[in-house]
């Protein structure tokens, strides 16, 4: 069973890591990008991404570490354990379906229907659909444990020490613990001893959905309740504890996040959105009732598998409002009960029937199987990129607002800025997708050039109440680029309203004081954004901010003199994934610092080779120069700059030089220009060695 999951599967090794969440949990933990004793501590102590998750993240490590090692691609490694955990699954739901009393025909259709079922993909080919994988092993594993033999209490710790691990990896796990209740009420057996024997497991899940439910909050994955009143909320529970069972019967179509409510039928699942969707899922439900309640007082079996079903979905249901009503990988868990629970019905009914029965059995078991598996194939193949993702996304529901703005982030990153913008027009204004429109119109207009188109979306952006911290720290630094700073100051200030405690308000909290000349401040800031001050604990940046963050703390003690600071800062930023170019740029001011001129030399012609135009590298380059004693050339690098584009610092700096050639004439006219581009530095002129003599009385 594990070999056909892993056969099935193959084709996702050739996937890629998708921007559609994987940057959160693989491409911008620490832990991950650079894995380290402090890093793999701070997760185990920290959410990421509003989930607690720890041993999630931690898989991850393990596989970037064995990649390293051997050589491997990191996606192929990544890709290949999700495989793994799938396939380990796959076996163990054989062994759990004949725990469960199923028989051995069953078992192996069990079996077959779970590792090739085509709602899957979803969690095997998606990278950051590890948490489902992991986890599902590890439920089984630890729910094989707990009712084993005559559940001895080694069994029951060993059990609990599992479910703890399949906790660290997807908090829904702590449906373990309510099952395990179920089973020996069903069982008959549960007594006062067996309460207290199984009251560390719910002890453990109610804590860990407690840390999780404040970790969603953290970052607004709880949301309010649908239309504002209880009533509506548990319609969409009804709606989704209907949908699964549909969806398990008839997996199709197959996209990422889909919705309740469309209201075109495309196939049997949607019926259950259609205006009679009331009807349709109390239908379902108590279809499911029906089965249920007679079980019960018989065999059980149906009965435990039904409750398996509906437990794993409780905490996904809507009870708690999510911002997606239903997921495909939100089945992998239930899935195993409705795997186990069709494998016993056809056992039951024809495979162990002998003759004809036994043959049409078979027969309709590898149907199911077949036509399953090329689904699986089929749509594993979209999940390679975010292109592929998105575009068959639309070829299904061409009017799906999230693969339209998936579809053109993933054009925009390509350079395809004129495709990616006719895309977000096709973005409807009722979509839900709140201020995420006209921030990615806002992305694209400015990656085309057209930056007052895009301070209109941004601004336009910014007015929504959700607009995240990311739209007001653009406003600010489209500000900071025109020169306005006022106007940084006052989109600073709306920022530090409504996200006070965002990384980002802090970095430009940090990032104004600097231009204002007040290191002490601009080093707090980064220092917070950093969530390296008391103040700013638990307020982990991830991404952009952080690396932008360390660049800016580097700059900062730099400047004041704190060298070896400075050099640690800029190790951060390069294991943060900072660019390139804004390392080697800031490590050649650090050398120039130092007073090695020829090192600073050689780290900003490295700077230069990846970004040839960036005009503060060829003014830092010419002053390396200078520090080598290579007047001339600095004169010529500094005039060359000046005649581009009027600058006081350079006209400043090319005086310096000049008056260090004995060029009197030249350094005269060149800090008259200084002077006369900023009138303020007649004054340090005058104090200047070099430059007292030439300064204007």
């Amino acid at each position: 069973m594990a070999a056909l999951a892993a056969l099935v599967y193959a084709g996702t090794l050739r996937g890629g890591i998708l921007q559609y969440d994987d940057a959160y949990f693989i491409l911008y933990p620490e832990a991950v990008r650079a894995p380290s004793v402090r890093a793999v501590l701070a997760t185990l102590v920290e959410p990421v991404w509003g989930s607690y998750h720890p041993l999630h993240i931690l898989s991850y490590t393990l596989d970037a570490c064995v990649a390293g090692a051997f050589g491997i691609e990191r996606a192929v490694a990544f890709h290949f354990m999700n495989v793994v955990y799938h396939a380990i699954c796959a076996a163990l739901v054989v062994r759990a379906a004949r725990r469960f009393g199923v028989r051995e025909s069953g078992a192996l259709a069990a079996g077959l229907l779970f590792a090739v079922h085509p709602s899957h993909v979803e969690s095997v080919a998606w990278l950051s659909g590890r948490k489902d994988v992991l986890s599902g092993a590890l439920v089984l594993a630890a729910l094989l444990a707990a009712t084993r033999g005559e559940r001895s209490w080694k069994g029951r710790a060993l059990a609990l020490a599992i479910f703890l691990l399949a906790l660290g990896a997807k908090t829904t796990a702590a449906v373990l613990a309510p099952f395990l209740f179920l089973e020996a009420w069903l069982s008959r057996r549960l007594d006062a001893r067996e309460v207290l024997a199984l009251a560390p497991f719910a002890a453990v899940a109610g804590a860990w959905l407690l840390i999780e439910l404040a970790a969603q909050r953290d970052v607004g994955g709880v949301q309010p309740l649908r239309e504002g009143s209880v009533l509506a909320q548990l319609r969409v529970v009804g709606w989704a504890l209907a949908w699964y069972p549909v969806r398990f019967l008839h997996p199709s179509p197959l996209t990422p996040r889909p919705e309740l409510g469309v209201t075109d039928v495309r196939s049997f699942s949607d019926l259950l959105e259609s205006p009679t969707g009331d009807v349709r899922a109390a239908l379902v439900l108590l279809g499911a009732l029906a089965v249920f309640v007679p079980s019960v007082r018989r065999e059980r079996r149906a009965a435990l598998l039904i409750g398996w079903f509906f437990l794993a979905l409780a905490p996904v249901s809507g009870i708690v409002p999510l911002p997606s009503a239903v997921q495909d990988r939100y089945l992998f868990l239930p899935s195993i009960a409705a795997a186990c629970l069709a494998g016993d019905v056809l056992a039951r009914g024809l495979l162990d029937r002998g003759g004809a029965r036994a043959a049409c059995g078979a027969v309709i078991l590898g149907l199911a199987v077949g036509v399953a598996s090329g689904e699986t194939v089929r749509y594993a193949r979209a999940w390679r990129t975010d292109g592929d993702l998105w575009r068959e996304t639309l070829r299904i529901q061409p009017t799906n607002p999230l693969a339209h703005w998936g579809l053109a982030r993933f054009l925009s990153d390509a350079g395809e800025h004129d495709l990616a913008a006719r895309e977000a027009e096709l973005i409807s204004l009722e979509s839900g997708l709140g201020p995420a429109t006209p921030h990615l119109k806002a992305i694209i207009a400015e990656r085309r050039g057209l930056r007052e188109q895009a301070r209109a979306h941004y601004e336009s952006a910014w007015k929504h109440e959700k607009a995240a911290p990311q739209i007001g720290a653009a406003l600010v630094r489209l500000a900071f680029a025109d020169g306005d700073l006022a106007g940084a100051a006052t989109w600073l200030l709306e920022m530090r309203k409504r996200h006070p405690t965002s990384p980002w308000t802090r970095y430009w909290d940090g990032r104004l004081a600097r231009v204002r000349g007040d290191l002490g401040g601009a080093e707090s800031g980064y220092r917070d954004a950093l969530g390296l001050s008391p103040a700013s604990r638990g307020s982990l940046p991830r991404g952009e901010e952080q690396t932008l963050a360390w660049l800016g703390l580097a700059e900062a003690e730099r400047v004041r003199g704190a060298f070896d600071a400075a050099s640690g800062s800029l190790d951060r930023a390069e294991a943060e994934g900072a660019r390139p170019h804004d390392v080697l740029f800031e490590r050649g001011a650090l050398a120039l610092g130092r007073g090695d001129g020829p090192t600073a030399v050689r780290l900003l012609d490295a700077a230069l080779v990846l970004e040839p135009a960036d005009r503060n590298a060829l003014h830092r380059r010419a002053l390396a120069l200078a520090a080598s004693r290579r007047l001339d050339d600095a004169a010529s690098a500094l005039l060359a700059l000046l005649e581009k584009d009027a600058d006081a610092d350079v006209a400043w700096d090319l005086a310096r030089v000049e008056s260090r050639r004995g060029q009197d004439e030249k350094a005269r006219s060149a800090l008259a220009r200084a002077v006369a581009l900023r009138p303020a530095l007649a004054e340090s002129a005058r104090k200047d060695p070099l430059l007292a003599r030439f300064a204007p009385p």
